[in-house]
């Protein structure tokens, strides 16, 4: 059996695979790489899972960072997932105001009350929404465990028949209604998003080590069930009719299929063996590089998409020399990280002020005093 700290690294290097192949991603997206290249048709398969990737990650993380402290602490839980939302909602916030020299005011104010994405920074809209969501996942799995996850499962394959056919609704709910699924203008859906989340928390108890067997079993059960999807999409579809409905987003991805979702459990398989793979690499300055990024892939991923923000201002054309944004990526992780070690109180005082308010919002129960006792004889 793994150590923990082999276990660690291991989710360390899943991690950095992730997040680097999503930033590839939306660079390939960005500066249309997929246009500059023969294989571009493959290029777009591989890429088109970096979505579900960061969601399945996300749910992982959730398992590991809240489940042993949810069972302890309920409340406690629940301030530091409202912690990492408002986090969240900050990032998309600066990214949204960095980005004003690219869109204009009304654009902005729309991204920040949450009613028009941020073009590569749509994931921590997601995160933030879905953190708000979590406790409620959180004590469904200390009732039931992880097999408890089938509850919600069920619910979204009832959101879906419900929804998916449905059309947009009218403005000003439209970009509203395509966050929740509705419309088949965007994906994946807010509600959609779920469902990969739980599948990341049944693979986060490989590293939790609770419920280890429950969580693997569902695990395995999601794994086959997606497997079945996918293949019974190309047998119905035919290869090239499935191909085009990945790779093509106003197809399955905007109108949140089943394929898209199942292709993307699927397509996380071989980013969990190159992570293994690569934790057998034994040379230090690697492990020590992985092991600092991996383990702030938050940072990574804005730093990154920053840069290629500014590439795709700067040089829109700069085609597959813009892949620099990933190893600058990493150094200004690196360096960024660095900085936090050399002056602690700057995150300290950022936690406390989020805190503080999230305080507010969570108060704690008031404590109740032993009433003293008449002794009767």
């Amino acid at each position: 059996m793994a150590t923990e700290t082999q276990r660690i690294y291991v989710l360390d290097c899943l991690r950095f695979i992730g997040v680097t192949f999503a930033l590839f991603s939306h660079a390939a997206l960005t500066l249309e790489l997929y246009s500059g290249t023969g294989s571009g048709q493959a290029l777009k398969l591989m890429t088109r899972t970096a979505t579900p990737t960061l969601l399945i990650l996300f749910g992982i993380m959730i398992e590991i960072a809240y489940t042993r402290r949810f069972d302890r602490s309920p409340r406690d839980a629940i301030r530091r997932t409202i912690h990492r939302s408002i986090e969240c909602y900050l990032a998309l916030t600066l990214a949204a105001a960095l980005m004003i020299v690219k869109n204009d005011i009304p654009t902005f104010f729309n991204q920040v009350v949450l009613a028009e994405p941020v073009t590569n920074f749509e994931i921590y809209r997601l995160y933030s929404l879905l953190l708000l969501a979590v406790p409620a996942l959180l004590l469904l799995r200390q009732r039931l465990g992880p097999i408890g996850y089938a509850i919600p499962i069920v619910l979204i394959g009832g959101y879906h028949v419900l929804f998916a056919a449905s059309r947009p609704l009218a403005a000003p709910l439209t970009e509203w209604g395509a966050l929740l699924g509705i419309g088949g203008l965007r994906g994946p859906s807010l509600v959609h998003s779920v469902g990969l989340v739980l599948v990341g928390m049944c693979a986060g108890t490989y590293f939790s080590r609770s419920h280890v067997r429950s969580g693997l079993v569902a695990l395995v059960a999601s794994i086959v069930t997606a497997a079945s999807v996918v293949a019974w999409g190309l047998l119905s579809l035919g290869p090239d009719k499935f191909a085009n409905g990945i790779t093509d987003i106003s197809q399955f991805r905007n109108h949140n299929s089943p394929y898209y979702f199942a292709y993307g459990i699927v397509s996380m398989l071989p980013l969990f063996c190159a992570a293994m793979s690569i934790s057998i690499v034994r040379q230090r300055h690697i492990q020590d590089a992985i092991t600092i990024v991996g383990g702030n892939t938050f940072s990574y991923f804005f730093v990154g998409n920053l840069f290629l923000a500014a590439i795709s201002i700067a040089a829109p054309k700069s085609g597959w020399a813009g892949l620099i944004v990933i190893p600058a990526a990493i150094a200004a992780t690196l360096v960024w990280v660095l900085f936090q070690r050399r002056f602690p109180k700057i995150k300290a005082v950022k936690d406390a002020a989020i805190l503080w308010f999230v305080d507010l919002l969570v108060r704690k129960p008031a404590a109740t005093s032993a009433q003293p006792q008449d002794i009767k004889a």
